[in-house]
């Protein structure tokens, strides 16, 4: 065979040789179920997106060891934050449990008092918006208030501290609507729907957002049965709401996040035997679930609480028993909680059936927790 004829097969299989490797397939995506760790996984298809991977039960102690550090510096973190520092140093002046500024905040209220009109509210029960929206300014050279006219909110305008020349501080109240409602058979005028907010310095400290509040339409005691309340606490925001599923089921959220180490969520489900809210009791429950979360672990207890609270004086068996107390990391469960009252202590049971007293962690962290708050609550 002569060099021209070859020519044509060398280049025909040059050409299939391109085509298979253009159309060799791509890789397959990563999945919880290729017997590898890829993708976003923290092991061997498990972690990240997949199914939490499975702890050895020392890991899961340094885990609950991590969520109580992670709430210490949570809690540090707002001890550092602006607001205490207004608050406890600059207007209170707080230490060792004294409030060393209480005679300047006393005489500062006591002429607010002169043209706010305090006395009407607790004549009235009620903060009637409309008479007290205005503009409130303390004077430094009167040492007392001015008020000027404003239609829609009511706001304070004062320093922060007894050296401070200006009014370097305002709470503002921009919106307000209250109802008409009976508590022991008296009336009372409560909000429904408000908006404030506290700044320092045009540094927003505090907002509160206040809404969709349901009073129960009962004779005596027309308590709230729905709400929606979200409050801003430098660094941390806390939103709580309950809802009325129906006339016996309702549901409560509350969250306390910063988006670092603050993580905490309280849920609970429950539901009545009546809809008779007024005359409310521990026996009036016909389920009640709950859950606390924080960080990754999660304390449940989703079975006999509603049992619990109708038995008087119960033995620690039927509080075991009823509460059946689940510690969960990252949703899968690694330890039972029960309360031993002859040690004096709640006990985690793990799953290698070892135990452990729950005290050596929360006991160094109330420690470190007095320690840390010490400088304003003399806790000796």
């Amino acid at each position: 065979m002569n060099l021209q004829a070859v020519k044509p097969l060398l280049s025909a299989f040059f050409l299939a040789s391109l085509f298979l490797v253009s159309c060799e397939s791509e890789p397959l995506a990563p999945s919880c179920t290729d017997g590898i760790q890829n993708g976003t996984e923290t092991g061997i298809d498990c972690g990240g997106d997949c199914p939490p991977c499975a702890t050895t039960v020392e890991e899961d102690k340094e885990n609950i060891q991590k969520t109580f550090d992670d709430m210490l510096l949570c809690i540090r973190n707002i001890k550092e934050s602006k607001g205490v520092d207004v608050l406890f140093r600059d207007f209170l002046k707080m230490s060792d449990g004294e409030v060393f500024n209480e005679d300047w905040v006393e005489d500062m209220s006591s002429t607010l008092n002169e043209v706010f009109d305090f006395e009407r509210i607790e004549e009235n029960n009620r903060i009637d918006f409309a008479f007290h929206s205005g503009i409130y300014t303390f004077n430094h050279v009167t040492n007392l208030w001015d008020k000027a006219s404003a239609s829609d909110r009511i706001e304070f305008h004062f320093p922060s501290e007894p050296l401070e020349t200006t009014n370097d501080s305002e709470i503002i109240i921009d919106a307000y609507t209250d109802q008409e409602v009976v508590i022991d058979n008296e009336t009372w005028y409560l909000p429904v729907q408000m908006h404030g907010l506290v700044r320092v310095d045009n540094e927003r400290i505090v907002e509160v957002d206040w809404n969709n509040v349901v009073y129960d339409d009962n004779a005596d005691f027309e308590i709230p049965v729905a709400w929606d309340v979200s409050v801003f606490l430098t660094p941390v925001t806390i939103n709580t709401s309950l809802n009325r599923i129906s006339s016996t089921e309702f549901d409560f959220d509350a969250s306390f996040l910063d988006g670092d180490k603050c993580s905490v969520a309280v849920e609970v489900d429950f539901e009545l035997l009546d809809d008779d809210i007024e005359n409310l009791s521990n026996s009036s429950f016909k389920k009640v679930e709950a859950k606390v979360i924080v960080g990754d672990i999660t304390v449940e207890s989703l079975a006999g609480i509603a049992e619990l609270l109708a038995i008087d004086n119960p033995t620690d068996n039927q509080i075991n028993s009823l509460l059946d107390l689940r510690v969960l990391f990252n949703e899968v469960k690694i330890a039972d909680l029960e309360i031993d009252t002859e040690l004096e202590a709640l006990v985690l049971y793990y799953k290698d059936s070892s135990s452990e007293n729950a005290e050596s962690y929360w006991r160094p962290f109330m420690e470190d927790l007095e320690d840390l708050w010490d400088e304003f609550f003399d806790f000796n």
